[in-house]
C-alpha cells in the first residue's frame, strides 16, 4: 500500500466506492480508531476529482449536526494524494437492516419495526433539513448511505455528490 499518513496506520478496507476507499486507520498520536478516505490513484492526475475531493471534505465539515458523520481532518499523503479523516462509525448500513429484520432484532430490539424504521427516516430528514438550511444538497441519499450505530445513532455518510446551492 504506497499511502503514507505519517500519524496513521491503515488497516482494513471498511468501504469502497467509484471515487474513493476507506480505510479503518489508527491515529498514533490520539490513540483511536478513524475512518481514512482515501482517493481512488486512478483519479491522481485529475484536478477536477481532487477538488471535488477537497470540496467534499470541507462541505461534510461545514455540517457539524449529530446525524452527518464528523470529518475530524484533510490532507495530503507523502506522494500528495488526499484523504480525509472521518469519524470511525460502527455499526450496520440502514439497507442491511431494512433487508433484514432478524438483525434488526438482533441488535437494536424494536418493540415495532415499522415505527424504528420512521424513526430512522426522522433523524435523516433532521440532518437533510440541516444541510438545506445551509444550502446543500446531498444528491445521494439512499439508505446504502445512512449507518445505524451499535447504539442507535443514524448518520448520514457519503457527501461526495454534495452541491452548494
Amino acid at each position: 500500500m504506497p499511502i503514507d499518513l505519517n500519524q496513521f496506520v491503515l488497516t482494513d478496507i471498511i468501504g469502497e466506492g467509484g471515487m474513493a476507499t476507506v480505510y479503518r486507520g489508527f491515529d498514533q498520536r490520539l490513540q483511536v480508531w478513524r475512518a481514512i478516505k482515501v482517493l481512488n490513484p486512478k483519479f491522481a492526475s485529475s484536478k477536477k476529482v481532487k477538488a471535488r475531493f477537497d470540496t467534499e471534505a470541507q462541505t461534510m465539515a461545514l455540517l457539524e449536526h449529530p446525524n452527518i458523520v464528523p470529518v475530524h481532518d484533510m490532507g495530503v499523503d507523502a506522494s500528495g494524494e488526499p484523504y480525509i479523516v472521518l469519524k470511525r462509525v460502527q455499526g450496520d448500513p440502514w439497507i442491511d437492516l431494512i433487508a433484514d429484520p432478524d438483525l434488526l432484532r438482533d441488535k437494536h430490539r424494536p418493540h415495532d419495526l415499522v415505527e424504528w424504521h420512521l424513526g430512522v427516516l426522522l433523524d435523516v430528514c433532521q440532518a437533510v433539513a440541516f444541510a438545506h438550511a445551509r444550502g446543500i444538497l446531498h444528491r445521494d441519499l439512499k439508505p446504502e448511505n445512512v449507518m445505524v450505530g451499535a447504539y442507535g445513532e443514524v448518520l448520514v455518510m457519503d457527501w461526495g455528490l454534495a452541491v452548494g446551492l
